[in-house]
């Protein structure tokens, strides 16, 4: 499993250990997968910086 699974995996199962909850907690609406989407789309740009 890449990290980018990992991340999706993580958010969308809400896993506390991995990913904290409030990183995820502003689009508390948004189904699963598409916050998610966000948050590794999100780190894909920092890591690209």
């Amino acid at each position: 499993m890449n990290n980018r699974q990992r991340v999706l995996t993580a958010i969308a199962h809400q896993e506390p250990d991995v990913v904290p909850y409030d990183i995820a907690s502003p689009s508390h609406d948004l189904p699963a997968d598409a916050k998610a989407e966000n948050i590794a789309a999100m780190i894909e740009v920092l890591q690209d910086q």
